[in-house]
């Protein structure tokens, strides 16, 4: 992509500014929430209260990080980025299995995945979330294909994820952001990705907590010249306090 896919249209690379590039705005309520109640972050107001804030001190851009099926919220994403100023994009792909488990999607071979994850780049995003039964398309774009892996690797599951990415990636060239599970599996992810670069090099960047291994684990990442990008830090929404219900 020459541009940038925002939840409110696509915008030049220029006008993107300081960016944010690993972000939690909005997780609706969800079988995420479910499993998780401390994971809700369903309130406009409060993310709108702190997109306010990120503008004012000068950042202009957040990348929202939850693909279908864990609560995402494209409709709140829009309404949060209009009324704030803030460029935020959102994802298409599918969020770590353990965050919802038995969803349907998981059923799927890679190459239906895969369609799914390019209609929502190229048509617009589900306001449903791919929750079922219906599809309804919003005027949304998927910016980006986030997916994850496991602790300290990839499983099949994780594989065909993967695998469903990088058809999407090849199709429409969004870019992938991958997450790993407490820092671990890189490797295993940064070899998976190095399969498909002979038919394309996916650009790609990765998303390592600050609870990672050591930096020479990092330096060793950086090493293999296969990556845009290594993401380090705490979300804001590890920082939010919302009302409890």
């Amino acid at each position: 992509m020459s541009f940038i896919r925002t939840v409110l249209g696509d915008i030049p690379p220029d006008l993107l500014g300081t960016c944010y590039a690993h972000e939690h705005i909005i997780i609706d309520s969800s079988f995420t929430t479910h499993l998780h109640p401390e994971f809700l972050l369903d309130s406009v107001e409060l993310a709108c209260d702190e997109l306010t804030r990120f503008y004012e001190v000068g950042g202009r851009a957040m990348v929202d990080s939850m693909p279908c099926g864990g609560g995402r919220n494209v409709v709140k994403l829009a309404a949060i980025s209009h009324r704030t100023g803030v460029h935020i994009l959102c994802p298409t792909g599918r969020t770590c299995k353990i965050l919802s488990p038995g969803h349907w999607g998981d059923r799927l071979p890679a190459s239906a995945l895969a369609e799914l994850f390019i209609a929502e780049i190229e048509i617009g995003i589900d306001a449903n979330d791919y929750a079922g039964p219906r599809v309804e398309r919003t005027s949304s774009r998927a910016g980006l294909i986030k997916i994850a892996g496991g602790l300290n690797g990839l499983d099949d599951h994780q594989r065909k994820v993967f695998e469903a990415a990088a058809i999407a990636h090849r199709r429409t060239g969004a870019p992938i952001l991958t997450h790993t599970e407490q820092g671990t599996g890189a490797i295993e992810q940064v070899e998976q990705a190095a399969e498909r670069r002979r038919r394309s090099a996916p650009r790609r960047s990765l998303s390592i907590p600050t609870a990672s291994p050591t930096w020479g684990y990092h330096k060793e990442l950086l090493s293999t010249g296969r990556l845009r990008r290594i993401r380090f830090g705490i979300s804001m929404a590890n920082r939010r306090i919302q009302p409890r219900r």
